[in-house]
């Protein structure tokens, strides 16, 4: 027993709704014309929901949401061969007067139909409990904050719930019995590996560190680069200047080599692209170093859409780093609620910015498994499949991560789309083929290990989707061995294959206080290998609860090891290995709740928007859509292929995905 959280559309008028979602005070607001934003993104929140229309009659039915028009009660269409308004009809049939025939109506009918059923938007009824797939950017960090509950709270509530079953007429009649006491299992702690900066290694506390007035280990160079503040109306450009002064002075303290920006401009957010190439314009005329280029952009803090288009236009057409902020953390000065950005965010920031220019902010050192790894040369791989939601017709996106240094903690992207939710990742030799090309060209040298971690599988599909891609995987060094004409001269790298989930229903609570960080939730670095993992001993796994919760009950990973030929079933180096790579994540000072190389591929994949046209007709963003006007067709793969572009080659072997 445990509890679940969803986010559902709330019921009651649709106009309501509307206002609510726009923040809008007035009716009148909601006369929106087809090619404004709020326009698109209203109709982009309301696209499958289901509504009832008051009409007065007896009968009601339930209708879904296909679209929006213009001027919905003014909106003309035939009726008995003459043309006839909607608010009319209403008039006429309902005897109903539309109140606000000039704001926005509720199409009813698909985009292919011949005839366009519209209806006002203030006689819809929202129908309650349908869940909200994509929750609005505003709300989520509220929601987040509702779905949590202490670890106390959590395990009470699971022990008081659970008794509900041990009475359970159901379970008596089928001879089960079910113990309301949680399991008691043992663990143990690892040690957390020391992070090394420039001169000094940080020990973390409660799962962090702290890099104020640290210098980084491998500081890069911002002396090369721009701002362009799309939210200037809200944040004036002489305070955008001191911040970006402020964000310099911290770059510096972290040892970064710092230069004034080429300008600081201000771009209107219907046209974001035109200022992003004025300001390329202009570090051209300045003389700028292109290849390291970086754009600094501020943007709304509902800006979904906007950022889609910044970063097709940054990692897929030009090749130039963005750098987005959003505005809730930079607000206007003038708000008596404001609070400027401080020393740790900035710090934030300048991490990020730091290894998108190429250097190295630190790296995990443990005693064992690194200089274990160190002697000979390795890489490890983190790969990811990303799904559509049910019933979407889009593609699933793959990714491929690999480490490129002697430290794993720099990495390069490969992504593609296959057919959706296929759960194997067709283009894996091809990933993996050209991943140990790029690393020896880097090194100079063939890696003699290859550990693999995979994310994404379900328990089902451990074993099928570990033997296939075990395949792929050797074929893409096959090729690599042929090409090259060294196969039989250097051995090929030995390859560990293990799989990374959080979807289980396992969870951990102490049982003794000194387990037990502030939260209340276990200490990181606390490992499960017994008691509760593979029974028979086939299947290699273990537990590893490796993060400190910032708020609600902590989720410990599971790592299932379906191949190894490199730590001879040595669970203790493997628990070493994933622990040593949560504290890797390059943009964050925080012990983190999967391996740095997992979390990248992840990220890899949420991006799949960037690589279509913001403004062409197959949009990977935009889940009700797909599913709405698909149709009964079959899903045609070729033309999101066609439509899908790769990113460009001056990004490939950075770290972009941040």
């Amino acid at each position: 027993m445990d509890t679940t959280v969803a986010a559902v559309f709330k019921h009651g008028h649709l106009i309501t709704l509307c206002l609510e979602y726009l923040k809008l005070k007035n009716v009148n607001q909601l006369i929106l014309r087809q090619n404004s934003s709020d326009y698109k993104r209203l109709e982009k929140f309301l696209l499958g929901l289901r509504i009832v229309v008051q009409t007065g009659g007896t009968r009601s039915r339930t209708k879904t949401i296909r679209g929006l028009v213009e001027n919905g009660g003014e909106f003309m269409f035939l009726k008995n061969d003459e043309e006839i308004s909607v608010a009319r009809h209403f008039q006429q049939a309902h005897n109903i007067r539309i109140s606000n025939p000039k704001i926005v109506g509720i199409c009813l009918s698909g985009r292919k139909s011949e005839r366009k059923e519209v209806v006002p938007l203030e006689l819809c009824i929202v129908e309650p409990g349908q869940l909200c797939k994509r929750i609005p950017e505003d709300i989520r960090t509220d929601m987040v904050r509702f779905s949590t509950m202490r670890p106390g709270e959590r395990r009470e509530k699971i022990t008081t719930e659970i008794h509900s079953y041990v009475t359970s007429e159901y379970l008596r009649e089928s001879g089960l019995r079910v113990n309301p006491e949680p399991l008691t299992i043992k663990s143990k702690m690892l040690d957390s590996p020391g992070i090394i900066f420039h001169q000094e290694t940080l020990n973390p506390q409660d799962g962090k560190w702290n890099v104020l007035r640290k210098r980084l280990q491998n500081p890069s160079a911002l002396t090369s680069w721009g701002v362009v503040n799309f939210i200037s109306n809200s944040l004036d450009m002489d305070t955008c200047t001191n911040m970006m002064l402020e964000l310099a002075d911290c770059c510096k303290n972290l040892g970064m080599a710092v230069g004034r920006p080429v300008d600081i401009d201000p771009g209107q957010p219907y046209t974001p692209t035109k200022a992003l190439d004025l300001m390329v314009e202009k570090a051209k005329r300045a003389g700028v170093d292109g290849s390291k280029f970086i754009i600094i952009v501020i943007l709304p803090q509902d800006a979904g859409p906007l950022r889609t288009q910044i970063k097709h236009w940054g990692d897929i057409i030009n090749g130039i780093p963005t750098q987005c902020l959003r505005e809730h953390k930079l607000s206007n000065p003038r708000d008596p609620k404001f609070r400027p950005p401080d020393s740790q965010y900035w710090n934030n920031v300048a991490l990020k910015l730091n290894v998108r220019l190429g250097g190295r902010n630190s790296h995990a050192s443990s005693a064992q498994i690194m200089r274990l790894l160190q002697r000979e040369p390795f890489i490890i791989m983190g790969a990811d499949v990303g799904h559509p939601s049910p019933g979407i017709q889009k593609p699933s996106v793959s990714s491929l991560v690999y480490s490129h240094d002697e430290h794993a903690t720099e990495y390069a992207a490969l992504t593609s789309i296959q057919a959706p939710r296929l759960e194997m990742i067709q283009d894996l030799s091809r990933f993996i083929k050209t991943a140990l090309e790029n690393f020896v060209a880097k090194n100079n040298t063939p890696p003699k290990r290859l550990i693999f971690f995979r994310d994404g599988v379900s328990e089902g599909e451990y074993q099928r989707v570990a033997e296939q891609e075990l395949v792929w995987i050797r074929e893409g060094i096959d090729a690599l061995w042929l090409e090259k004409g060294v196969l039989g001269k250097v051995p090929q790298p030995m390859i560990t294959f293990i799989i990374v989930t959080k979807r289980h229903h396992a969870v951990f609570f102490p049982k003794r206080g000194a387990m037990q960080d502030r939260t209340g939730n276990l200490q990181p670095g606390c490992v499960v290998d017994s008691t509760i993992t593979s029974p028979d001993g086939t299947i290699r796994d273990f537990y590893l609860q490796s993060h400190a919760a910032i708020q609600g009950t902590c989720r410990s990973s599971h790592y299932v090891v379906l191949h190894d030929e490199i730590f001879n079933n040595d669970l203790n180096k493997m628990q070493d290995l994933a622990y040593t790579l949560c504290h890797v994540y390059a943009k964050a000072t925080r012990i983190v709740s999967i391996p740095a190389p997992v979390y990248y591929a992840d990220l890899v994949c949420q991006r799949s928007a960037f690589h279509m046209d913001p403004h062409g007709p197959l949009n990977m963003d935009d889940d009700t859509a797909s599913t709405l006007h698909s149709g009964p067709a079959p899903f045609d793969l070729s033309l999101w292929q066609q439509a899908w572009r790769p990113t460009n080659p001056r990004m490939d072997k950075k770290m972009y995905f941040l």
